[in-house]
C-alpha cells in the first residue's frame, strides 16, 4: 500500500503508519526536519499545491488537516482526489464538517462528535472514514 499523511506536522499520525510506505507532505521546513529525523519520507511542499501535481494514487490517507478558515475542506477534497480505487481515508475534522458533500464514488461513515479530545484544544471533532468504490 502507498500511504499518505498530508500536512503531517511533527508526525503524530505518520508515526502510526508503516514508515517505508508512507509519504508525509509538510510545508514547514522545521517540521520536515523533525519528520526526517524520525525516519519518515517527506515532501517539503504545501499539500494543496503538491496534490495538483501528484502522480500516484494513495491506498491509505490518514489526515488531520488545518481547521482555520475552513481550510480542512480543500485539504479533504484534495486528499480524496488522490485516493485509489478501494483506497481508504481517515480524517480528523471539525464537527461542522459532518455532511460535507463527498464524491459519488466515495462511501463514508462519520463518527463522533468528540468534544475536548485533544489536550489544550477546545474544539469538537468528528472522524470521517471513507473509501473509494
Amino acid at each position: 500500500h502507498q500511504c499518505l499523511e498530508p500536512s503531517a506536522g511533527t508526525g503524530a499520525l505518520a508515526r502510526l503508519m508503516p514508515a517505508e510506505r508512507t509519504l508525509c507532505v509538510e510545508v514547514s521546513r522545521m517540521h520536515c526536519s523533525v519528520l526526517q529525523a524520525q525516519g519518515l519520507k517527506v515532501a517539503h511542499a504545501d499539500f494543496l499545491a503538491w496534490s495538483l501535481q501528484a502522480k500516484a494514487e494513495c491506498d491509505v490517507v490518514v489526515m488531520n488537516p488545518p481547521f482555520s478558515e475552513g481550510r480542512w475542506s480543500a485539504h479533504l477534497d484534495a486528499a480524496l482526489r488522490l485516493l485509489a480505487p478501494q483506497g481508504r481515508l481517515v480524517a480528523i475534522l471539525p464537527a461542522s464538517a459532518r455532511g460535507h458533500e463527498l464524491p459519488q464514488d466515495v462511501r463514508a461513515a462519520w463518527h463522533g462528535p468528540y468534544a475536548n479530545a485533544f489536550p489544550g484544544v477546545s474544539v469538537t471533532v468528528v472522524i470521517l472514514v471513507a473509501s473509494r468504490t
